[in-house]
C-alpha cells in the first residue's frame, strides 16, 4: 500500500501480525466509506480519455513523456526544456491526476488484475501516436502507473517506439515484511491478494487522514525540503477513489514477467538515494521499491540497461537534473547511432 505501512497493511490485510511500525501511524478506517468508487457526484472524465497532453518543442525527433501516480505532466517541464529545440515532446496526465477527471470506475467485481485504468491509458496513447502522426517516439515513464504504461507501450507497439526510458520506476509491489516468500509473489497470487484481501479489508474503509500519514513521504520526493512538500502536495490532491485504483493495478501486475519480450532499447534510471535519507531506517522500503524489485533484469534482455544517479530521490529531475540529462542523451544517442548502422546495412544488403 503506501509507502512506510505498505507491509504492515498487507500483513494486517493476510491476517499476520504487523511489524511494529503499524503502531507507529494512524491506521484509523470508517466503515461508512467506500474508496473502491467514486464519490457521490464526482464527474468522470468520458472512456478512454487521457487527462491532459501538453505539446512543447519543434524538433524532428518525437517524445512522450508519462507522469506518474499522483502527478500532472508539468512535473517534466524542466526536463523538456532543454530539448525543445531537438524533440516536438507530449507530455501526458493520466486521467485522475494533476487536476483532471477520473475515468469511470469499471464494473463492480473486476479484477484489478484486468488493469482497466492503465490499459485504457496505454490505448490513449497509442491513438495519440496515431492521430499526431508520430514516428517512433521516445517514451519516457515516472514513478509508479507511468512505468507499467511506458512499458506496455513498447511490449504491443515494438515497431513504433524508438526507446523506452524509466525514471525512478517500481515493477510491482514488495512482499509483506513478515511473509514466508522474500522474492516475487506468483502474479496468480499477486491479483488473489489485491481482489480479495488488500482493496476490500483495507483500501475500501481507510480514511483520509490515515492515507496521508502513510503514504509517500515528501522526502521520498526530493532532497530539497521545499521542493519536497511541494511535490507531497501535488500527489495529495487526487481523490482517494483514484490514488486507490491505479495503485491496486500497480500491485496485481508484475511487469517483470514480460522483460523478455521487450524488443525496444530501455534505459531504467533509478535514484541512487543518499545517506540522509537513510538515516531514517524505515526509509529502507524506497531501495526494495526503486531498485529490489527490478532485480535481474539486465540479465534477462540485453536490450535493457540500468543506470543509478548518486544523491538523488524519486524526482531526479529535481535533484540532480544535469546528470540526468547526459545520462538520457547519451543512451538516446546510442539509440540514434544503432538504428542508423542498422538501416545503412539493410540498405546495403
Amino acid at each position: 500500500m503506501m509507502a512506510r505501512v505498505l507491509a504492515c497493511v498487507a500483513c494486517l490485510a493476510l491476517g499476520m501480525a504487523a511489524p511494529p511500525l503499524a503502531q507507529q501511524r494512524r491506521m484509523d478506517q470508517d466503515p461508512a466509506r467506500d474508496n473502491l468508487v467514486h464519490g457521490e457526484g464526482y464527474q468522470t472524465a468520458a472512456p478512454g480519455q487521457l487527462g491532459r497532453v501538453t505539446k512543447v518543442g519543434h524538433g524532428p525527433n518525437d517524445m512522450i513523456l508519462v507522469a506518474g501516480a499522483g502527478f500532472g505532466g508539468e512535473i517534466h517541464e524542466s526536463f523538456t526544456a532543454s530539448r525543445v529545440d531537438a524533440y516536438t515532446m507530449y507530455a501526458v496526465t493520466l486521467p485522475g491526476f494533476g487536476r483532471t477527471a477520473a475515468p469511470p470506475m469499471p464494473e463492480a467485481g473486476t479484477s484489478y488484475g484486468e488493469q482497466s485504468w492503465s490499459r485504457a491509458a496505454k490505448e490513449s496513447i497509442e491513438q495519440l501516436i496515431t492521430d499526431e502522426n508520430l514516428h517512433k517516439p521516445v517514451v519516457v515513464g515516472h514513478w509508479l502507473s507511468a512505468t507499467q504504461v511506458a512499458l506496455r507501450l513498447a511490449l504491443d507497439n515494438p515497431d513504433k517506439i524508438s526507446a523506452v526510458v524509466i525514471i525512478s520506476g517500481v515493477a510491482r509491489g514488495i512482499p509483506p515484511q513478515g511473509s514466508s516468500s522474500s522474492g516475487p509473489t506468483p502474479l496468480s497470487d499477486r491479483i488473489e491478494i489485491v481482489d480479495t484481501r488488500l482493496a476490500p479489508y483495507w483500501f475500501k474503509t481507510v480514511t483520509r487522514d490515515t492515507w496521508d500519514d502513510n503514504n509517500f513521504y515528501p522526502g521520498d520526493y526530493a532532497r530539497h525540503p521545499v521542493r519536497a512538500l511541494q511535490l507531497w502536495r501535488m500527489a495529495a490532491e487526487p481523490t482517494l477513489p483514484t490514488w486507490i485504483r491505479y495503485l491496486c493495478e500497480v500491485f496485481a501486475q508484475d511487469i517483470t514477467l514480460d522483460i523478455e519480450d521487450l524488443a525496444v532499447p530501455t534505459l531504467l534510471i533509478q535514484p541512487g538515494l543518499d545517506a540522509e535519507f537513510f538515516s531514517e531506517p524505515s526509509n529502507e522500503y524506497m531501495r526494495a521499491y526503486l531498485h529490489g524489485t527490478w532485480a535481474g533484469v539486465e540479465e534477462l534482455n540485453s536490450r535493457v540497461s540500468v543506470e543509478t544517479i548518486d544523491d538523488s530521490r524519486v524526482f531526479i529531475m529535481d535533484d540532480q537534473p544535469d546528470r540526468l540529462d547526459r545520462v538520457v542523451e547519451t543512451f538516446l544517442a546510442k539509440v540514434r547511432f544503432d538504428a542508423d548502422d542498422s538501416n545503412q546495412n539493410a540498405g546495403s544488403g
